[in-house]
C-alpha cells in the first residue's frame, strides 16, 4: 500500500475506543463494513493491515499464512495474509483477526472504496 493511500485511510478511520483496562495493540482504525466476504466467512471489519472475519469453519492457527478472496460490492482481489489470532464467537462460530502480508493494488483500491463507502454511512 502507498504511503498515501494509506494515509487517506487513516484520515478516514479512527481506532475503535477500548476500555482503558484493555491493551490496544493496533496499528490502524478500524471500519465496520457490510457485504464483504471472503475464503474463510464475513468480513466484519477492514483496517489498512488486516481483517476481521467470522466464520462458522475451523480457524486455522495463529501464525500461519493463508490465501485469501475477498469480495466485495466493488469487485474483489486476492491476498496472502497471516492469522493473528482466534477466539469463538458464540457456540458455532469463530472470529479470527488476520495482517495482509503484501496487499495487491487491487486490493488497496477495492478497500479504499469499501472505507470511503461506510465513512459516507
Amino acid at each position: 500500500m502507498t504511503p498515501a493511500m494509506q494515509e487517506h485511510i487513516l484520515k478516514i478511520i479512527q481506532p475503535q475506543q477500548l476500555p482503558p483496562s484493555l491493551p490496544n495493540n493496533r496499528r490502524h482504525g478500524r471500519v465496520r463494513c457490510e457485504d464483504v466476504e471472503c475464503t474463510l466467512g464475513s468480513v466484519l471489519n477492514v483496517s489498512a493491515s488486516g481483517l476481521l472475519i467470522r466464520t462458522g469453519l475451523r480457524a486455522p492457527k495463529a501464525g500461519s499464512i493463508i490465501a485469501l478472496q475477498v469480495r466485495t460490492f466493488d469487485g474483489g482481489f486476492d491476498v496472502q495474509a497471516q492469522v493473528a489470532w482466534s477466539k469463538m464467537d458464540g457456540i458455532l462460530n469463530r472470529q479470527i483477526g488476520i495482517e495482509f502480508i503484501d496487499l495487491p493494488p487491487d486490493g488497496q483500491r477495492v478497500l479504499l472504496n469499501v472505507v470511503r463507502g461506510a465513512a459516507r454511512g
